[in-house]
């Protein structure tokens, strides 16, 4: 499934070992997360494996080892977790496949992805790929039956629902994604299955929100349920890549879609084709928000203006995981590896404001967010790759200002994340994203330029003219200037970014760069990502000649050492 650009990229090198449950509270788990100010992030439950998906029960029953709510894992396992915390497995072998490839490759991505409950009747949706019996990889979805209202750590009868998606073959990366139950209806996304021109026609699943009964019906209002053809009778809206964000609101249905570059948040209409054609131009369509570059959206839920966890400027508001690309280690691309705010106008149907995070990746590993859901006292997350124990958690964000978390966007030292908080995309390029007004601060380039620069005698000679400005800021700025010109050369780069990210002025009196309002540490952290590590001093080894020279000058050493022996060998007077 296409949660991220590559969404089980560098698992090789991290296995799981199964951590057991673990207590609520302060975890070195949470320092890797920053958030905003007056809310903190705890670990309620461990033990999982590579989990995608979390549905919290409505109205838990009052024991300790009722179920409060379920998750879902890559591998084709839900576990539930109880009101006293514990983790235990709920249902496995329900979905016979095999990856053609082991993570990390492409195609260990696909597995058990969406879960969506129905407390009325206690039924438990899940949706996931499966191999057929020509080992071809297809959609599927089952019904476990439990308790209703209550639902139980086991289930009873299990109905599939497979034979909906049947006659389609699913995709690495672009299987079938989120359920959502509203009014006696699923709603079910499935992606395109990496076949585009299946998207828009009528007669496929692929690239469809699907709305059926909870029996598994074709609903007597759907847009085409009198269409012969195929699946059309179950096709609810059409046109979509990966809508793998799915969110029912009354008869309100909201999607958010994995595309190429670019990623889109949508309000969807009933019968209405969102005219996915292969290509960034058609993901952008029809797009109350559109992600760029793409951040990978996946878990969606809304939290009502009743939403009593969080206060309310963060109430009446849509949150949304983006998962992020787990190519590097880190904070990742400005903007993803979060779950972000969304403001929307019910009435006229637009965003109010930007998406902003209130949970972001700060460290140094793998952070990507998949598994997300709002739940009685806070939003609960789940990266999806092991932490430093070995194992997966669900951590849970909270409103607590009496209890700050160590880290808070904005203010931490997460250098990626201050790129993206200071607003230097709106000028400059960084990993092939941003603005072109201003010099590009991708490495190396970066340190290459200023290393010329600051090691030319007539830029340093000029650094000083400044100084007869005679006027502020530029007076209280010579100390500055005069660290440049002292620093060794191979520190000067490091030296002149950190003071020019302070007060870009202090070099150049006419800049039209605002100062980003960093302190010094940000400054020099942001300095350190920019830069890159500066280049070892040269050793011995490094003045050997390169191989293809190196034969050369062996050849011609030896030569001259032959014709010295025999020079030396020759008898006087002999020609």
């Amino acid at each position: 499934m296409k949660y991220t650009r590559r969404l089980v990229a560098l698992l090789a090198a991290l296995t799981w070992h199964g951590a057991g449950v673990g207590a609520q509270g302060t975890d070195s788990i949470t320092t890797d997360w920053e958030v905003e100010p007056g809310f903190r992030v705890d670990v309620v439950a461990r033990g999982f494996k590579f989990p995608t998906a979390i549905a919290f029960v409505p109205r838990p029953g009052p024991a300790p080892g009722d179920p409060r709510f379920f998750v879902t894992e890559l591998n084709g396992v839900v576990k539930v977790v109880t009101n006293d915390g514990s983790v235990l497995p709920f249902a496995s072998a329900f979905a016979s496949f095999t990856p053609r490839l082991d993570i990390p490759t492409g195609e260990g991505e696909n597995g058990t992805a969406g879960i969506c409950l129905d407390p009325r009747s206690g039924y438990v949706f899940v949706t996931f790929v499966y191999d057929d019996s020509a080992r071809v990889m297809r959609n599927g979805m089952v019904r476990f039956t439990t308790q209703p209202g209550t639902f139980a750590t086991k289930p009873g009868a299990v109905v599939s629902f497979n034979a909906i998606f049947a006659a389609d073959r699913s995709g690495e990366s672009h299987q079938i994604g989120a359920c959502a139950v509203s009014d006696g209806h699923v709603f079910v996304s499935v992606g395109d299955g990496v076949q585009h021109e299946q998207s828009q026609q009528l007669a496929s699943t692929l690239g469809k929100v699907l709305r059926m009964t909870l029996e598994g019906g074709a609903p007597g209002d759907n847009p085409h349920v009198n269409d012969p053809r195929g699946a059309a009778r179950f096709v609810w809206a059409s046109g979509f890549r990966n809508p793998f964000g799915l969110r029912v609101l009354g008869n309100r249905v909201f999607v958010a879609e994995n595309g190429l570059n670019i990623d889109r948040f949508l309000e969807i209409e009933r019968g209405r084709n969102y005219l996915w054609a292969g290509n960034d131009w058609s993901i952008g369509l029809n797009a109350s928000v559109v992600f760029a570059p793409a951040t990978s959206p996946v878990q969606l839920d809304y939290a009502s203006a009743a939403y009593e966890p969080f206060p309310a400027a963060y109430r009446d508001q849509f949150y949304l995981a983006l998962s992020g690309d787990p190519g590097t280690p880190g904070a990742g691309l400005p903007g993803d590896r979060s779950v972000v705010a969304i403001s929307y106008d019910f009435a006229r149907r637009e965003v109010r404001s930007a998406p902003r995070p209130i949970v972001r990746y700060a460290g140094n590993g793998i952070g990507n967010i998949v598994g997300m859901s709002l739940g009685p006292d806070g939003l609960y997350f789940a990266p999806l790759f092991p932490g430093a124990d070995g194992g997966s958690s669900v951590l849970r964000v909270s409103y607590a200002p009496d209890r700050p978390h160590e880290r808070l966007i904005g203010s931490s030292s997460n250098p990626t994340g201050l790129i993206h908080d200071k607003g230097c995309l709106g000028c400059h390029r960084f990993r092939g994203i941003g603005g072109s007004r201003g010099p590009p601060l991708d490495t190396p380039p970066l340190r290459q330029r200023l290393f010329e620069r600051l090691t030319s005698a007539g830029y340093l000679g000029a650094l000083s003219a400044p100084d007869s400005l005679g006027r502020q800021p530029y007076t209280s700025l010579t100390d500055r200037r005069q660290a440049v010109v002292t620093a060794a050369p191979i520190d000067r780069p490091k030296v002149w970014l950190v003071n020019w990210l302070l007060e870009p002025r202090f070099a150049l009196p006419a800049a039209t760069m605002p100062s980003p309002g960093l302190t010094e540490s940000q400054a020099a952290d942001l300095a350190d990502l920019l830069l890159g590590p500066a280049p070892a001093p040269p050793t011995w080894r490094d003045r050997i000649p390169p191989s293809r020279y190196r034969y050369v000058l062996i050849a011609l050493v030896a030569g001259l050492a032959i014709g010295m022996l025999l020079r030396r060998g020759r008898r006087p007077g002999v020609r």
